[in-house]
């Protein structure tokens, strides 16, 4: 049986959850910006202590890995590996990107494809593109908001829904009809531990001795969209 910590720290969010098999058994979340480092550790015990599990029982800790905050990205991080070290178990990473997806595809029609877009500076953000099965079309990239963002697909017929906390600026560039926009979604250790659990099915574990999460300021780079 597979019972997962998962912590999310990549952006405003301060979140973690525990699964059994995939399945939630509690979660705390605090939306407070910049609260990861004093609330971290208090939301670990206190998941714990409420499902009457001791740390001893996790089995695996996953984290989200970013793109998103250098200082949220390494509190977690660091948070991860030191359990994972100490109670020798493995670590699993998500993209931050697919968390968000993921989120959003149950606010969106059967057919629409996602971009989950976080916000970079200005007009810069990180984005994926995922269809309707949540299969990769256009991987982890960065670029800067243009009406011609992802207007290729959209001139197509496909509709895209542009999800995260840079959809709103997106909406302001990019207008089609294709498009839509989720503005009030933000990447959740829920999501996090169903996509762990799915990872950990293929033993698909980090080492923690060398896994870094996505930085922003390290992963920035203009892609064609």
């Amino acid at each position: 049986m597979a019972l997962i910590l998962s912590i999310e720290t990549s952006l405003d969010v301060c979140a973690v959850a525990i699964h059994e098999q995939g399945i939630l058994i509690n979660t705390l979340e605090i939306l407070t910006p910049r609260s990861h480092a004093a609330q971290l550790a208090v939301l670990i015990q206190k998941v714990c202590d409420q499902s009457s599990l001791s740390l001893r029982k996790i089995q695996a800790v996953a984290v989200s890995a970013g793109p998103g905050s250098y200082t949220g990205l390494r509190i977690g991080a660091s948070t991860a590996k030191g359990l994972c070290y100490g109670l020798s178990i493995p670590l699993i990473a998500v993209n931050t990107l697919d968390i968000l997806a993921r989120g959003a595809r149950q606010h969106c029609e059967a057919q629409v494809w996602i971009c989950p877009l976080i916000d970079a500076r200005r007009m810069d953000v990180f984005y994926k593109l995922v269809d309707e099965h949540n299969q990769e079309i256009l991987p982890t990239s960065a670029a800067t908001l243009q009406p011609e963002f992802l207007r290729q697909y959209l001139d197509e017929g496909r509709k895209i829904c542009f999800a995260g906390n840079a959809a709103g600026k997106c909406r302001n560039v990019v207008q089609h009809t294709g498009a839509s926009f989720i503005s009030d979604i933000y990447p959740r250790a829920t999501v996090l531990g169903e996509l762990a659990f799915e990872n950990w099915k293929q033993n698909k574990w980090e080492d923690p001795a060398l896994f870094e999460p996505m930085y922003a300021k390290e992963f920035f780079t203009t892609s064609k969209s």
